[in-house]
């Protein structure tokens, strides 16, 4: 009875370091979008759309 309460310990803290992990990478994901969302807005870009439209317009221009 004491192996099962000692895995369900170690299983528990195995999810919840998971988790954490999870979280700092979410966190980590949604900082460099405040921060590409921040640059945008100093070049006057204020939208997805127009983020994409000059993505597509560099693209082609390596493409020529």
């Amino acid at each position: 009875m004491a192996d099962f309460f000692e895995q369900l310990g170690k299983k528990i803290s195995d999810v919840a370091e998971d988790f954490g992990k999870k979280t700092e990478d979410t966190l980590e994901v949604q900082r460099i979008k405040s921060q590409i969302r921040s640059l945008d807005r100093a070049k006057g870009i204020t939208s997805k759309s127009e983020r994409r439209f000059m993505k597509n317009s560099k693209q082609e221009k390596w493409r020529t």
